[in-house]
C-alpha cells in the first residue's frame, strides 16, 4: 500500500541513537525529503544528535527524546499530547524498537497512520523477519511500503553551509584514526598499541597520521600519542559537524567498529573498519563507495601488516621520492 504524497501534510520520523545506526539513515531522511517535499517533516531524536539532524536541512523541526523511564508516566504523556496536538498524517518510526512501539499505543485511540514494527499499526514492518539484514536494508524495505523506492547515497551539500572556518590542517595525505569505541563494548577496541604501530608506520611513509574522538576516548587516544608522538591529536576538539567536514577532507580513515567511522565514511572518506567476533560487518558496516572491512574473532589478531596492506599507505613514500 502506497501513501500519497498529497495526504501527507505533517510527516514525523522517529529516529533515535547511536551516532552510526543515525548515520545509516541518512539515506531513509534524504529519500524521504525527496519524496515529500512539500511535507512539513519533524525529527523526533536524542539531544546529541539534535544540532547535526538541524543542519542537514532534511527536517523543518526537530523535537528531541529525552526517553523517560518507564515510571516517568508524566513524560510519557506529554510526548502523547505533543504527537497528537501536531496532527501529523504519518508517522514512520525508523528506530523500532519497543520503546517507540510504545510511543505507537500511547497514542490509541487518535493516532496518526502509522509505519513501524508496533503491533497493530497501518504499515507493520516485520522485526523478526529481517534481523539478520543491514540496517540499511531494513529501512529499504520498509520505505517501499510507503511507495518510495530508491535509497541512494544521501546528498551532503548542506556540510559546506555549517563547519565554518575552523581549520583542521587536513589534506588528502592525511589518515584519521578513530582509536577508541564505546567503553560499554571494549571487546571492539583494537590494541592502542596497534594503531601507534600503524600510525609509526604510516608517518615514515610519508602521511600525517590524526587522532579524533570524544573525551570518552582520552586515554586511548593518549597511549596511541605516548607510543607515536608524532600523530596530531584532535581528541575532544571536533563536534559532530566538523568530525563530519574532517571526512570530506582526509585521505582516508581507519578505526574500530564505533559510530564515528559511520560518520566519517558517509562523507566519502576511504574507510577501513576492524571488526571482532561480537557484531558483524555485513549487518553493520558502514556503507559506501570506499569502506573496507577486515574481522578476526579477537580483534586483537587483526595484523598491522594487513592494515597497512588493505589501505596500501606505505606506498606514500615511494610517491614523494
Amino acid at each position: 500500500m502506497s501513501v500519497a504524497v498529497s495526504t501527507v501534510h505533517r510527516l514525523l520520523v522517529i529516529k533515535l541513537s547511536a551516532l552510526g545506526d543515525f548515520v545509516i539513515s541518512f539515506r531513509s531522511f534524504d529519500a524521504l525529503r525527496g519524496h515529500f517535499p512539500s511535507t512539513e517533516i519533524t525529527l523526533l531524536t536524542t539531544k546529541p544528535l539534535q544540532r547535526l539532524a538541524e543542519a542537514t536541512g532534511w527536517f523543518d523541526q526537530v523535537w528531541v527524546d529525552e526517553r523517560p523511564a518507564i515510571g516517568k508516566v508524566h513524560q510519557f504523556f506529554a510526548l502523547r499530547r505533543r504527537i497528537l496536538r501536531a496532527d501529523f498524517d504519518l508517522v514512520i518510526d525508523l528506530q523500532n524498537n519497543d520503546r517507540t512501539s510504545l510511543y505507537y499505543h500511547l497514542t490509541l485511540p487518535r493516532q496518526p497512520r502509522w509505519s513501524g514494527i508496533a503491533c497493530g499499526c497501518d504499515y507493520h514492518h516485520s522485526r523478526q523477519a529481517q534481523k539478520k539484514w543491514h540496517a540499511i536494508d531494513r529501512e529499504s524495505t520498509q520505505l517501499e511500503q510507503l511507495g518510495i523506492t530508491r535509497l541512494q547515497a544521501p546528498r551532503l551539500n548542506w556540510l559546506s553551509r555549517v563547519v565554518g572556518s575552523k581549520s583542521y590542517r587536513v589534506t588528502k595525505r592525511t589518515v584519521l584514526m578513530v582509536a577508541g569505541c564505546s567503553p560499554k563494548h571494549p571487546e571492539k577496541l583494537w590494541p592502542p598499541e596497534k594503531f601507534a604501530a600503524a600510525a609509526t608506520a604510516m608517518i615514515a611513509a610519508g602521511w600525517q597520521v590524526t587522532l579524533v574522538g570524544t573525551q570518552d576516548d582520552a586515554l586511548v587516544n593518549a597511549r596511541v600519542k605516548s607510543l607515536c608522538p608524532e600523530v596530531r591529536d584532535l581528541t575532544g576538539g571536533t563536534n559532530l559537524l566538523e568530525l563530519a567536514a574532517l571526512g570530506q577532507q582526509a585521505g582516508c580513515v581507519l578505526g574500530n567498529d564505533t559510530g564515528p567511522m559511520h560518520l566519517l565514511a558517509s562523507c566519502g572518506c576511504r574507510s577501513l573498519v576492524l571488526f571482532g567476533g561480537s557484531t558483524y560487518p555485513e549487518r553493520s558496516a558502514p556503507r559506501g563507495g570506499h569502506v573496507d572491512t577486515l574481522q578476526q574473532t579477537e580483534i586483537r589478531r587483526i595484523e598491522i601488516e594487513d592494515v597497512l596492506k588493505v589501505l596500501g599507505l606505505p606506498e606514500a613514500g615511494a610517491e614523494q621520492a
